[in-house]
């Protein structure tokens, strides 16, 4: 390997390893996470291939926006709701999670047909105990808090809270001993009230519980007495007492929800602990089977990539909802649960542990670290959540419309009702038209449940024997009749007609009935909102624009029933992937052509691509950073690639600068612009040649001796630009003279006649030039030296001479001969220049021409005419 091209080499690496360590760099400061985020969703879209099938023990209640026009607008009354949960636990529904929030009492209301008052709470309350199985979840603020000293903030009031009597004051000195931490050094004064008022409601909160940990019975006024004892009793309406209010309730639903989850366990005190929570009420809290937390955790971007499986709250551990239901239906006991430092284990009596893979994530700028996080295998095809499941666009798998549930309740409804109508009509016939008030009485106080048909056709019949034979008449009588026969007549066509369509009724009922039980039976079921007008709970994933927020426990809940889990792999794997492919490129880039390394550039980057994709990611279930090792790719090769090109150039504007000194620049020029004759094969052109020589310069060496090179060099400097300025080419250093020739490499566009022009005005200004150098030898105490020169024109062969490796672009010839002859007879002839007549000719219009004669040298049988210059043709006329 040549010294240049390990020069170059050695440069383009080190510039490739210090790109790979500012991609390495970029890749562990997280610089390169909103690039990372966007391969993810990629992958997530593209990669499915060997996704499994999806679990069937899942379904979907969707409040959509048919149920809104069927049903109602929401919030439906919660008497409605204990009827749909009422009908999926008759369908014998595995577990039914509510992904709904009842945060305060609902109004009660009164029944259309019946008058009587209806307590929604009440039924709501008794329709989730007697199912046995609802899961009732509660709203954390999951988000780490935005000022680092929240916390201690919180802790500051409560133990404040016996001393506080006026809300402006306790405003003051709170924003006058808060340290808002660096993280929030920016926090306006708006800032710091907000966070008063959110820490003095958290601080009424915190103590609420613990008074009511310790004393589960304390009534409102118990804790008013225990929390705040200096505000006068006789105030009964001011803001602190209304959030006292509400965080009594608060807190009551809380400790009713905490009996339904563990304590927490030493692995677990690493859980984030939310401070904001929101539970349902605390009467339909207290009926509920399980709880969990229904709250999210968007990137950076906002989009739904993750989620926590488990949250710590007043020392208890809250699941996510899928992993509540999870555990609901598989049997794990999350008493036993245990978080190790890439996975949360759930411990099963019967079967297998679930193993669920997590990370954490620590959140910039706001402090706070959230373990246990899940990545959410998305599946499905893109923007149609409705089919994550497959199905058809008709009836997507697993999702089923909660108007279907509904079906079963209007059906049962209208019998009841009609049933209803038809047990009036009975006691008003036996009443009023057969007059037996005391059959009528005993119907009336114990009247056949309300949807049985079967048990009433007996009493129809026993009613219809009972009344007389002209009463029955009425039924087919079409003539006008008279009020009350109408009034008849209407109560026998109610006994007689409407059971026969009950019937019809009770069988598309039980059609339903089965329907829904097909679907939900022994399934976990989730009702939640899909409507599109409720757009706070639709949130951004990889795969939807916008999504449902109930699709995500759902999207949770098949991956931990399928085991069918995305793992992260180490930091370290991306970081070392990351400086091998760096340095791969780089060594690519340093040894190949360009060419190769585009080629391989392509390969590099839709090689990890695919292979992280296909293999690592769809097959294996791994997620393994993609931004940065494309980066180092995509930086390194168009660095080291340019950096190469740079140093290549500057070498190369080196080197010629180099070569220019050792060869004249035309013939530089000329290679460099016509890189086709980079090898000057022989040519015979017309050209003009000349020899110098210094009279005088033997004397003047032997004086010098040694230094006589720097006079030399001297001499030749004041020369070689005045060739070089009339486009001569310097073609040999012949001691003290010099060879060189016109109309070579590049000749003349106006011809061989200018080439000779061109070098008598060099021969005539180097001559001039010979007088300040002579003056300087004089300077020195050196003698006088002249300058010969000798000058053909004529045709000759010109192009390299010499072998392969050691050639000379010259010229050769007896045009060549006769110049260097010329030169040395102008020391017979007593001139300084001769020219032949060949030159004479092509220059005698511009040129004053003085013949010398016919000389005979060397070489030649016949004498050749030769002339003198005197001086430019415009000297003569005056100009000069």
């Amino acid at each position: 390997m040549k010294p240049h091209d390990r020069r170059l080499i050695v440069k383009t690496v080190a510039i490739g390893v210090l790109l790979t360590a500012l991609v390495t760099v970029a890749e562990i400061g997280q610089w390169l996470a909103p690039l990372e985020r966007w391969l993810y969703d990629r992958r997530a879209r593209d990669h499915q291939q060997f996704t499994p099938p999806p679990t069937d023990l899942l379904r979907h209640i969707d409040i959509d926006d048919r149920a809104l026009e069927v049903i109602g607008q929401f919030p439906w009354p919660r008497s409605d709701l204990a009827a749909i949960i009422e009908e999926l636990a008759a369908a014998q529904a595995g577990a039914i999670a509510l992904d709904l929030l009842f945060l305060e009492n609902q109004e009660r209301g009164v029944d259309e047909i019946t008058q009587e008052v209806i307590d929604h709470d009440a039924r709501l309350e008794d329709a989730i105990g007697r199912a046995g199985n609802v899961l009732l979840p509660v709203s954390f603020r999951v988000e780490p808090d935005r000022w680092q000293s929240f916390s201690e903030a919180i802790a500051m009031l409560a133990g404040n809270l016996k001393s506080t009597e006026d809300l402006a004051q306790a405003e003051k000195s709170f924003i006058e001993a808060f340290d808002p931490g660096a993280a929030s050094d920016r926090a306006s004064d708006s800032d710091v009230r907000q966070l008063f008022y959110q820490a003095l409601r958290a601080a009424i909160y915190a103590r609420m519980t613990e008074l009511l940990a310790q004393q589960p019975d304390a009534s409102l006024t118990d804790a008013r007495a225990a929390l705040l004892p200096r505000i006068d009793p006789l105030i009964t309406n001011s803001t602190l007492l209304q959030w006292l209010g509400r965080e009594y309730e608060r807190a009551r639903s809380m400790l009713a929800l905490g009996r339904l989850v563990p304590p927490v366990t030493a692995s677990m005190q690493s859980l984030h602990e939310p401070i904001e929570v929101a539970p349902s009420i605390e009467r339909i809290s207290r009926r509920a089977a399980a709880t969990s937390f229904v709250n999210y955790l968007p990137s950076a971007d906002g989009v739904m990539r993750e989620v926590p499986l488990c949250v710590r709250h007043r020392g208890r551990i809250y699941p996510q909802m899928a992993l509540a239901l999870a555990c609901m239906m598989s049997g794990a006991d999350l008493e036993r649960a245990t978080l190790e430092a890439d996975r949360l284990v759930v411990a099963r009596d019967d079967g297998p542990d679930l193993a669920i893979p997590v990370h954490h994530r620590r959140r910039r700028g706001r402090g706070g670290r959230i373990e246990a996080l899940i990545h959410i295998p998305w599946r499905g095809p893109v923007d149609n959540w409705m089919m994550m499941y497959g199905g058809t666009r008709l009836q997507p798998a697993c999702h089923l419309p909660v108007t279907e549930v509904w079906k079963i309740v209007t059906l049962r409804r209208e019998v009841e009702e009609n049933l209803r109508t038809v047990d009036q009509a009975m006691v008003d016939l036996w009443r009023h038209v057969i007059g037996d008030e005391a059959r009528a009485a005993a119907y009336e106080a114990d009247p056949p449940p309300p949807d049985d048909t079967a048990i009433r056709d007996p009493l129809i019949q026993e009613l219809l024997a009972a009344v007389d034979l002209e009463v029955k008449t009425l039924l087919d009588r079409t003539d006008d009749l008279a009020e009350d026969e109408l009034w008849v007549r209407d109560m026998l066509q109610c006994v007689t007609k409407v059971p026969r369509e009950t019937v019809r009724r009770k069988e598309r009922l039980e059609e339903q009935i089965q329907r829904i039980r097909k679907e939900v039976e022994g399934r976990a079921v989730i009702i939640g909102w899909t409507a599109t007008g409720a757009r706070a709970d639709f949130v951004p994933t990889p795969l939807h624009s916008i999504c449902p927020g109930v699709v995500v426990h759902g999207g949770v809940f098949n991956a931990i029933m399928t085991r069918d889990f995305w793992r992260r792999a180490p930091r370290w794997v991306t970081v070392v992937l990351t400086i091998l492919i760096g340095l791969l490129m780089t060594a690519v880039v340093a040894v190949v052509t360009p060419g190769w390394s585009v080629l391989t550039a392509l390969v590099l980057i839709f090689g990890y691509y695919l292979g992280t994709g296909i293999l690592v990611f769809d097959y294996g279930n791994v997620i393994v950073g993609t931004a940065g090792p494309l980066a180092a790719v995509g930086i390194t090769w168009p660095g080291c690639t340019l950096s190469r090109f740079i140093i290549e150039r500057s070498e190369r504007a080196r080197v010629e600068r180099r070569f220019r000194s050792y060869v004249d620049p035309a013939l530089v020029d000329y290679v460099i612009a016509h890189p086709e004759h980079a090898t000057l094969d022989g040519q015979i052109r017309e050209l003009t040649v000349v020899f110098t020589d210094l009279q005088g310069f033997t004397t003047l060496s032997e004086r010098l001796r040694e230094r006589t090179v720097p006079i030399l060099n001297e001499y030749m400097g004041l020369m070689v630009p005045i060739i070089r300025s009339h486009g001569g080419y310097v073609n040999k250093f012949l001691g003290d003279g010099m060879m060189f020739f016109f109309g070579a490499p590049q000749g003349s566009t106006e011809g061989s006649g200018r080439d000779a022009c061109d070098a008598l005005m060099t021969a005539m200004e180097m001559q001039a030039a010979i007088a300040p150098f002579n003056r300087s030898l004089a300077a020195s105490d050196l003698p006088q030296v002249r300058m010969r020169v000798g000058i053909c024109t004529g045709n000759m062969v010109v192009g390299d001479a010499g072998s392969a490796d050691a050639s000379d672009y010259t010229v050769i010839g007896d045009v060549v001969n006769l110049a260097s002859r010329l030169e040395s007879a102008n020391k017979a002839t007593g001139t300084l220049t001769l020219i032949n007549a060949r030159t004479a000719m092509l220059v005698q219009d511009e040129f004053l021409l003085c013949p010398v004669g016919r000389l005979q040298v060397v070489g030649k049988s016949l004498g050749e005419m030769t002339f003198e210059p005197l001086c430019p043709s415009s000297y003569s006329n005056g100009s000069h």
